[in-house]
């Protein structure tokens, strides 16, 4: 049978090409874009919904978009040659609870399938017939590779370590004509989890994304080679039911909203269901509601009072059901009860009293001491005995027994430092405390970050410049206040030089005190700047190295068009008003002005058209006494969540609603 497949999503990316050192070319620049697309065989509707083991196909396909762009030029548009690189990886991401990047992993949702692919023969196996890659059934699907159902020749599919992702790897260069769609690869996975509420109908996402950039032009159009990833996502459906089957016992459960948001329900709750497995008592089974599901339960409804029940055996007792739905002795068994509670049955045998042994107290608890006591109800005492606990472990302690139940607390092993990975070593009787450098990255390349038993430090490295020099990076995470004790360098650096004129933005804040941080800001938060997709929109690109140039000048307190000049070979006020709109006669062009301030705010020297890197770029101190800026210490970085933001919303240079 033929298989439906849908497209859910393209995705573009673009790169830009910095040409260093090269000759001047008579071809244009390019473009490098892909759009790619993820199809599915089933589940893409809540009626047609995926079940429990029912097996299906995703198929990656990638479309070569890539263009001449040269605005004004007679080739601009034209599409060009491309190619994916041989070595390059593809990742799919089979389960997410969200369509974008890094939506919050659903692992045990979909298994990957390995098959022998297309063509196999001479094995045991045959093409499609489920195999095992990573072992040596392998071999058994003869001229064939287990993995993919199929695939472009040199593409393998493969399971990564994560079992909620495959991994693509190119294994010989792709071709791509201008516009040509190619089918990368297509897999079979196995439903094994279904998606809960909240999720409409149980909707979850399916993703294609490249590890790096794996499309590269290759066109004689083409002054140099440019490149770009790929993304793409698809929606799938897996309801926790689709007939009342799904939701446990039918004769209690519902499905409901069927075709539109199924989900489990209970039904018939207080009615009669099942067989009653008991005839002797007074009471029949019906349907309970157990945290929201139906469960067929006996000793539910009352009979009529007065049916007769189970005889206790005792022949001066008459025995029938009370309005409680107990089965009561209405025989007079007090006279028998020699108000002792460690013994038992006291019975009317032929008209004499008899009583039984003393009952068994044993509760099969392992920390109760179990005894019999004649003046307490019921007669049985379980005492808890805290030493039958103890499990003789370093790394517990406070071994007790509560509610009959043996319980212990871990020893606590933190030593209150941030930079150190606290545990507890069992066989050594010990905690240790692995110091941890990485903890300590304060964001800042101008220091040495370092993890000791007093906390973290951060050294200065020797270097010095006539000028700042951080690039966007740095900007983008110590522009906020959300680390207790971190500093807010973007923010001081507006307040002491004054509001920054950018691409014809007046910039005069960065980032709010809490969460949501950036909301309400708008273009007026240079976060919104630095934190940005530039999704191939060179404005984006200039605007970004813009604001990190006009911070730099304004911590180092110098005529910002005079520096760029010296180091960068362009104007800033030039590039400024490229970006406003408002550019004069004969300026350097976006990619220009990208490539020569990108080369500055790096700490480089443009020499012609090459980015010569100055090792000795890194300024000391962060800060500039001569326009009031107080030198803070070395602290964390102060704004990663408030650039997460301004990166995922849909605020821009070119477009902020």
């Amino acid at each position: 049978m033929q298989s439906t497949r849908i497209c859910l999503l393209a995705s573009a990316v673009f790169a830009a090409a910095t040409l260093i050192g090269a000759s001047e070319s008579l071809a244009d620049p390019c473009s490098a874009s892909s759009s790619s697309l993820v199809s599915r065989t089933a589940g893409g509707t809540c009626s047609d919904g995926l079940v429990l083991n029912q097996t299906l196909t995703l198929q990656y396909r990638v479309t070569n978009v890539s263009i001449v762009d040269d605005p004004g030029g007679s080739n601009d548009g034209v599409g060009v040659n491309a190619k994916m690189v041989a070595g390059k990886l593809l990742t799919a991401t089979l389960a997410q609870a969200t369509g974008g990047v890094g939506g919050t992993a659903l692992p045990g949702t979909l298994q990957f399938v390995p098959v022998c692919s297309a063509g196999s023969t001479g094995g045991a196996l045959s093409a499609g017939d489920a195999c095992n890659a990573a072992g040596p059934a392998a071999a058994n699907c003869g001229t064939g590779v287990c993995g993919c159902v199929s695939n472009l020749a040199g593409v393998t599919c493969t399971q990564s370590a994560n079992p909620n992702k495959v991994t693509f790897t190119i294994g010989s260069d792709i071709p791509f004509a201008p516009a040509q769609l190619r089918d990368l690869a297509t897999i079979r996975v196995k439903v094994t989890g279904v998606v809960p509420s909240p999720a409409a109908c149980g909707e979850f996402f399916t993703r294609l994304d490249s590890t790096s950039d794996t499309l590269v032009t290759n066109d004689a159009l083409c002054d140099t080679p440019v490149t770009a990833g790929a993304q793409a996502s698809a929606n799938l459906q897996a309801p926790v039911c689709k007939v009342d089957a799904d939701c446990g016992g039918a004769q209690c459960n519902q499905c409901t909203n069927v075709g539109t948001n199924n989900q489990c329900a209970t039904k018939n709750v207080g009615g009669s269901c099942g067989p009653d497995n008991n005839l002797t008592d007074c009471v029949t089974p019906a349907c309970v509601n157990n945290a929201g599901t139906g469960v067929c339960t006996q000793g539910q409804s009352i009979v009529v009072q007065g049916t007769a029940c189970a005889s206790d055996s005792n022949v001066c007792t008459d025995d029938q059901c009370n309005a409680g739905g107990g089965c009561v002795h209405l025989n007079n068994t007090q006279a028998c009860n020699d108000g002792s509670q460690c013994t038992t049955n006291d019975a009317c045998s032929n008209g004499s009293c008899v009583g039984g042994p003393a009952p068994n107290c044993n509760d099969g608890k392992v920390c109760t001491t179990d005894t019999c006591n004649p003046a307490v109800t019921g007669g049985c005492v379980h005492s808890a005995n805290t030493a039958s606990c103890d499990d003789g472990l370093f790394c517990t302690t406070g071994d007790v027994c509560a509610d009959a139940t043996c319980s212990g607390t871990r020893i606590d092993c933190g030593d209150r430092q941030d930079c150190t990975v606290d545990s507890c070593n069992e066989a050594a009787k010990q905690c240790v405390h692995t110091p941890n450098d990485g903890l300590c990255d304060d964001g800042d390349p101008c220091t040495s970050d370092n993890c000791s038993a007093q906390g973290c430090s951060h050294d200065q490295l020797p270097g010095g410049s006539d000028v700042f020099h951080r690039g966007p990076g740095y900007w983008s995470t110590h522009s906020g206040y959300e680390k207790k004790n971190s500093h807010n360098i973007g923010q001081m650096v507006i307040d002491a030089v004054g509001p920054l004129e950018v691409c014809g933005q007046t910039i005069t804040t960065t980032s709010r005190h809490d969460s949501p941080y950036v909301e309400g800001l708008g273009l007026s938060s240079a976060l919104e700047g630095l934190c940005v997709k530039d999704n191939g929109v060179q404005q984006r690109q200039l605007y970004r190295h813009l604001l990190t140039t006009a911070l730099n000048c304004g911590m180092s307190g110098v005529d910002c068009d005079a520096i760029t000049l010296k180091h960068a070979g362009v104007k800033f006020s030039d590039c400024n008003d490229l970006c406003a709109g408002n550019a004069p006669a004969n300026v350097p062009s976006i990619g220009a002005c990208v490539r020569s301030l990108s080369c500055f705010n790096n700490g480089g020297e443009m020499s012609g058209k090459q980015c010569v890197q100055n090792t000795n770029s890194c300024q000391q101190p962060v800060c500039n006494p001569a326009i009031g800026e107080e030198c803070p210490p070395q602290t964390p970085a102060s704004s990663p969540r408030a650039c997460n933001e301004a990166t995922m919303n849909d605020c821009t240079i070119d477009s902020c609603n």
